[in-house]
């Protein structure tokens, strides 16, 4: 299944220099705040698309201003196989311009949104949308998308990544759901 969620541009590209600042949050969990052998920086850029969904064309100032940096943006995340203790997760938070830096150990990583974290069934009737131009997809669509990861990395060096959230018309970031009524003109 195509989840929405694109990871953009996603290459590992070493990191000469980079002025950023970090101001993301790190909680429980991965070894971030204690400098270790084999400790590298990941910095991650995360940004999201909302596209023109009908109506007036566009000025160039609008298409400017698609994509834009998730200020404020929360993920959660782990090392290795998705963890099943809230306590082996870190909360990390992108700072003003959505960047997150962390100082990890090398390993592979994942990332999950905080709404991942939920029961199925608070994801699902978080999720789910009900009424006449929409079209949900099996339940199991939901708990695949639930348990995929928003983002994977296997870190080796100092890094950057790229994380591009691509919305869709009327249904969001949102795989299992279906937008079937009409567009604006």
């Amino acid at each position: 299944m195509g989840f929405k969620l694109i990871i953009g541009g996603i290459g590992l590209l070493v990191v000469t220099g980079c002025g950023c600042v970090n101001n993301g949050e790190v909680e429980v969990g991965i070894e971030s705040s204690t400098v270790q052998k084999d400790t590298y920086t990941l910095y991650i850029n995360v940004t999201e698309y909302r596209p023109h969904c009908g109506g007036m064309a566009p000025t160039p100032e609008m298409e400017a201003n698609m994509t834009q940096p998730m200020s404020g943006m929360i993920y959660y995340l782990y090392k290795g196989e998705r963890p099943t203790n809230m306590s082996d997760f870190t909360k990390v938070v992108a700072n003003n311009e959505g960047l997150i830096e962390l100082e990890i150990v090398a390993g592979t990583y994942s990332m999950v949104t905080e709404d991942k974290l939920l029961s199925f069934d608070e994801f699902i009737t978080l999720k789910k949308v009900e009424g006449i131009h929409y079209s949900n997809q099996p339940d199991s669509c939901y708990e695949e998308w639930r348990q995929h990861a928003d983002f994977n990395v296997e870190l080796v060096s100092d890094s950057t990544m790229y994380l591009s959230i691509n919305h869709r018309c009327f249904t969001g970031v949102n795989p299992c759901l279906e937008y079937t009524g009409p567009y604006p003109p």
